[in-house]
C-alpha cells in the first residue's frame, strides 16, 4: 500500500520556507516535514512532496521521488529522523526497538541503492 504523500508547492502555507526547483535544494526540511522535489515530475513541473513518516519516505525513494545515489541516503537519513520522532512519541525510551520495523522499509525501498545501507547504518550509530 502507497502511503499519501503529495502536496504541492504551490499549495504551502506563506510561513514555509521559499523553495527554488534546483539540484541544489531538491531536499529540505522545514516545520518537522521532509520536503522533497518530486524528481518524476521534472522538467515539466516542479512540485514538492510532504513526508510526515518513514513509510511515506520509504515510499518516496521506490517511486523514483528522489534519484542519484547521494539524495537517495539523504532522503534515508531524514526518514530514520522521521520514524525515530514516532517512535519516541509512542514507545518512549524503547524508541529502538519500536523504529526497526520502519528501518525495513526504508532498507528495501531501493535495495541496489549503496548510499541508502550507508546512511542507513550511520543513522543506527
Amino acid at each position: 500500500m502507497t502511503a499519501k504523500f503529495a502536496t504541492r508547492f504551490d499549495q504551502m502555507e506563506a510561513d514555509h520556507i521559499a523553495l527554488n526547483p534546483s539540484p541544489d535544494n531538491a531536499i529540505a526540511w522545514h516545520a518537522k516535514q521532509l520536503w522533497l522535489l518530486d524528481q518524476r515530475k521534472l522538467p515539466a513541473s516542479a512540485e514538492y512532496l510532504e513526508l510526515r513518516s518513514a513509510e511515506a519516505t520509504a515510499d518516496a525513494i521506490r517511486e523514483m521521488v528522489v534519484r542519484g545515489a547521494p539524495a537517495i541516503g539523504i532522503t534515508a537519513a531524514y526518514g530514520v529522523v522521521l520514524a525515530a520522532r514516532t517512535a519516541y512519541a509512542a514507545a518512549g525510551s524503547g524508541w529502538k526497538s519500536a523504529i526497526q520495523l520502519d528501518l525495513g522499509r526504508l532498507r528495501d525501498s531501493r535495495p541496489t541503492a549503496v548510499n541508502l545501507f550507508w546512511a542507513l547504518d550511520r543513522m543506527r550509530g
